[in-house]
């Protein structure tokens, strides 16, 4: 609480060795808020995926017991669920590439093809709460996952054939773009706040969902499946 200086004053010595001792220990108090800010957070994202773990588990064992009784389908629900999450967890870690690169349309996809879109739709939405504490614009986030999940699932309703999953990419896209440019329209920012290079984006995670091609010849082999297509 001691005035180190005062307007005016001529700064001597001991002056300078004060002003300089207080910035120090005024950035050695930050970087500790900081650690113990993180440490906060950490805590309170462990806590939160656990709790989104036991509702995905406890939801599988009450409704869907053909998937309980199974371990390969159960085993396969609960990596399904996570990848993505560690995926985006790396990815906003290195904070080379945007997050909505990553084709998160590839989650729904094969849950609806080698479980059931129920269980695609409840998954993907449990994934993609678990990805959005690691945004910074967590609803904004959910809200494009969420509704181009559900149109994909919904585009695989006559699904007789595997090039059809172009279909599904096209409709993510379609998607991603009608609900972010729906989003910016009712949001403060209005149509001002929309960023161009977010289309290429979408395209991008669109073109990728495509890798559900050979994804799919290994999750057959490995858990034993066999797709409806």
């Amino acid at each position: 609480g001691e005035r180190i200086i005062s307007t005016g004053d001529i700064i001597d010595n001991d002056a300078e060795r004060s002003i300089k001792a207080y910035l120090e220990q005024k950035r050695e108090n930050e970087k500790t808020k900081s650690a113990n800010n993180w440490k906060h957070i950490l805590l309170g994202q462990i806590f939160f995926i656990i709790v989104c773990m036991l509702i995905l588990s406890g939801y599988i064992n009450i409704y869907k017991k053909d998937v309980a009784d199974s371990n390969n389908k159960f085993i396969f629900t609960i990596i399904a669920a996570t990848v993505f999450p560690v995926i985006a967890g790396i990815t906003t870690m290195h904070g080379g590439y945007s997050i909505f690169i990553i084709p998160f349309a590839i989650l729904p996809i094969t849950l609806c093809l080698f479980i059931d879109e129920s269980t695609a739709f409840f998954t993907s939405c449990i994934s993609y709460a678990m990805c959005s504490i690691m945004m910074s614009s967590p609803y904004e986030f959910l809200l494009l996952q969420i509704l181009a999940g559900g149109s994909t699932i919904l585009s695989l309703k006559e699904l007789s054939s595997r090039a059809q999953m172009f279909k599904c990419a096209i409709i993510a896209f379609l998607t991603y773009t009608v609900v972010y440019l729906c989003y910016n329209a009712i949001n403060a920012s209005g149509l001002s706040g929309i960023r161009t290079l977010m289309f290429a984006y979408f395209a991008a995670s669109s073109i990728l969902t495509l890798l559900i091609y050979p994804l799919m010849i290994i999750i057959e082999r490995t858990f034993g499946f066999i797709s409806s297509v």
